[in-house]
């Protein structure tokens, strides 16, 4: 079992009047309803969505699943947690790693994927794998260090040789030698070449580097979650010299990819930013593009940027890079976190599945984003909204909804989105007794042609507004705080598991 780690942060008072959510820039927004980001200041038509949730007519789904993998983890001795966090691939080997491990995956057929079992058979939770050669790998583990692993049977595979060390992440292999980020420090270069990993220098400069690209140029590339894009100048590839960083305004950087003379970002829930590189060493943004959720692993190439975003998967169309276009959105069972592309095939660590989806490019279909699928409604009545967009590549259409809470309708910003476009649903309730209900919403989206949602108002419940009890917390230096003690500040709850 995880221990759990309680966090208590305090800070300044907070700057927003009552009601007002702080922007990243510092500035206050003037409504906390779902994250607002979009202008409502301006005059918006409202359209009354009547009518119920029946599905007509709907174009076909620019992305299929071919196929999946689940490791079944809820049956105690079947399987170990899988957790799949990050994947690489070689010919018809797709490898996996995370909390079960190292999880290789026979795709030779996309139809019937193998599974090819657990390593080690304990659960270990890797957290990065490459590709040395055809019959050897790296795999990285924050406590454990850099592992050296045969591939000669990818149903056994063997450990050659660990790298003792602590807080590795991010691994590159190139001209033969493997780079491996290490948080707090830097870049450790590494001689796998005897079957053993003989460390070659050490690099510091870094501070929470997740992750490291491919080489473009002789230049690799790493996230730093808060040091921004950093360069790496691999032209003397057993000497490598950090280039001065580039800072993000927006979101953390979590994975860098690299591919014609671009790098593409993670940034979560920021989206992906895009670089271009004509001096690799100082490489400028020159896009953003929001995916719909949290942004934590993007691969580019033919053409095409797959994302994987905790809650799906999202597909833009980047022949022109400096001008994104999105292509097409698929929603996920579980947290898409891990994603390897290949054109128009996207393989997804969709936590404890593996996924192979395949994207038509020539079907032009919608995509409905919402922001959740529970919202609370003032008792006494008032407007909720919540902000939507078009994350496919066609025409969204909101064609009614629905409810059977008395004394609510539900209106739009617009019926028609384009590909892109925000708008906004709003919640407009007459007020009354507490209550407990469901909205459904319709439209020609393939994936999701009905939205349920749930609603209430009133509800009681006997913590919600009530004071907090007095208790006392230490820091990590042994530094006591008690609640009481921080009245007038804001105060954060951190819960989180240590494993």
């Amino acid at each position: 079992m995880p221990s759990l780690l309680l966090l208590l942060a305090s800070c300044k008072p907070f700057p927003c009047a009552e009601g007002e959510l702080l922007l990243n820039d510092g500035s206050c927004s003037g409504s906390q309803d779902s994250g607002d980001t979009a202008d409502t200041t301006l005059p918006i038509d409202w359209v009354l969505l009547e009518g119920d949730c029946s599905v007509g007519e709907l174009p076909a789904d620019p992305i299929v699943e071919r196929s999946n993998i689940f490791l079944n983890q809820e049956q105690p001795g079947v399987s170990p947690f899988a957790e799949v966090v990050d994947l690489d691939k070689r010919g018809d080997l797709l490898l996996g790693v995370g909390q079960g491990g190292l999880l290789p995956y026979d795709v030779s057929d996309p139809d019937n994927p193998e599974f090819l079992g657990f390593y080690p058979e304990q659960m270990g939770r890797y957290y990065k794998v490459e590709f040395v050669s055809e019959t050897r790998i790296v795999v990285s583990h924050r406590d454990r260090g850099v592992e050296l692993v045969s591939m000669d049977d990818p149903s056994a595979p063997r450990t050659l040789s660990i790298l003792d060390g602590k807080g590795f992440e991010g691994l590159l292999v190139h001209e033969g030698l493997v780079y491996v980020t290490q948080r707090g420090q830097g870049i450790v270069v590494l001689d796998p070449s005897s079957d053993t990993l003989t460390e070659v220098t050490q690099l510091g400069g870094l501070t929470s580097p997740w992750e490291m690209s491919k080489p473009m140029d002789g230049v690799a590339y790493v996230a730093d979650a808060a040091l921004g894009l950093v360069p790496v100048d691999l032209s003397t590839p057993s000497s490598p010299k950090l280039g001065e960083p580039v800072p993000v305004s927006d979101g953390g950087a979590l994975h860098v990819a690299a591919a014609d003379g671009f790098v593409y970002m993670s940034l979560g829930s920021a989206g992906v930013g895009i670089f271009e590189t004509s001096d690799p060493m100082a490489p400028t943004l020159v896009a953003q593009v929001p995916t719909g959720g949290s942004a934590t692993m993007a691969w580019a190439d033919d053409g095409l940027l797959w994302v994987g975003d905790n809650k799906g998967v999202a597909v833009f169309d980047v022949s022109d890079p400096t001008e994104p276009l999105n292509q097409a959105r698929e929603l996920t069972e579980q947290f898409a976190l891990a994603m390897y592309s290949e054109g128009d095939r996207g393989y997804v660590g969709d936590w404890n599945y593996m996924r192979i989806l395949d994207l038509d490019r020539s079907v032009q279909a919608p995509h409905l984003e919402m922001p959740g699928d529970s919202f609370i409604l003032p008792e006494d009545g008032g407007d909720k909204l919540l902000s939507i967009r078009n994350m496919g590549n066609a025409p969204l259409v909101l064609r009614g909804a629905a409810s059977a809470v008395e004394g609510l309708q539900v209106y739009a910003s617009s019926e028609v989105l384009e590909s892109g476009e925000e708008g906004w649903i709003k919640l407009s309730y007459a007020g009354g007794a507490g209550m407990e209900g469901s909205v459904c919403v319709s439209s020609n989206d393939p994936d999701e042609a009905t939205i349920d949602f749930a609603v209430e108002a009133g509800v009681d419940d006997p913590f919600i507004g009530q004071p907090a009890p007095d208790f006392v917390l230490q820091d990590l230096d042994g530094k006591s705080y008690k609640l009481s003690d921080q009245l007038g500040h804001p105060v954060v709850l951190a819960y989180f598991a240590t494993w």
